[in-house]
């Protein structure tokens, strides 16, 4: 439920057109500090079964790749993720202009989509 209510949240701020950059004050020791996630345009927590994306900024790498809140990443590269810190990881080695393939699940359904890395 707090979960739900959390991304709720953020997309009603999203479609008022604020900006996310304030946000960043968790309540919770496992949500993604700002970092390469922000650059991206994307704002994760950390479950037990997974990393969610709360939200996705208008305009960003992650709106353009069609990653959407609610999505549960999966994979990166092929690559089981977990974490958080994982995903971080892996795009330390993404050279600029380079993508990353995300695995996902969206409604039930599995898909995978590529994230360019600016």
């Amino acid at each position: 439920m707090e979960k739900r209510l959390i991304l709720i949240m953020a997309v009603a701020l999203i479609a008022a057109g604020l900006s996310l950059a304030f946000l960043y004050a968790p309540a919770r020791e496992n949500a993604a500090p700002p970092s390469r996630m922000t650059e991206l345009g994307l704002m994760l927590l950390e479950e037990e079964d997974g990393i969610y994306v709360l939200a996705v900024t208008d305009r960003s790498p992650a709106c353009r790749a069609g990653i959407e809140p609610g999505d549960l990443l999966t994979e990166a590269d092929g690559e089981s993720l977990t974490e958080i810190a994982q995903l971080e990881a892996m795009l330390q080695h993404v050279p600029e202009g380079g993508a990353l393939r995300l695995g996902l699940m969206r409604d039930g359904a599995s898909m995978t989509l590529t994230l360019p890395v600016q």
